[in-house]
């Protein structure tokens, strides 16, 4: 957990700006953070890091539980037509082995939260 909250928090530049110019401070925060606590052992990280969180977590045999919010809609009928280069099948096989159909379609607010487990 302590890694994580590092890893997404950095010193405001408007705070540095300030401090180096001698301007005041006070309405400004020092930290910018990246990620929201919630309950005892659980945070919520940007949604584009779930993966690589999740590998990691893997390699560390660490466990952890993933609460999915994301929203789904209902499925629309349409058809589509086209012929793919070589090069974007090789890329359409590539990613089709990455993630399953569920997940391909995400609302771009969405985001896990973590617990550990």
């Amino acid at each position: 957990m302590e890694a994580l909250t590092k890893r997404f928090q950095m010193i405001n530049p408007k705070w540095l700006e300030n401090e180096r110019m001698g301007r005041w401070n006070r309405d400004t925060s020092k930290n910018l953070k990246f990620y929201r606590r919630f309950g005892k052992n659980g945070i919520v990280i940007p949604r584009g890091y779930a993966r690589q969180l999740m590998l990691q977590l893997k390699r560390d045999r660490l466990a952890y539980e993933l609460e999915d919010r994301r929203r789904t809609q209902p499925a629309v009928d349409f058809t589509f037509s086209a012929t793919l280069k070589a090069f974007q099948r090789e890329a359409v096989d590539v990613m089709r082995k990455k993630i399953s159909a569920p997940s391909a379609h995400r609302p771009a607010a969405a985001k896990p939260s973590w617990g550990s487990g």
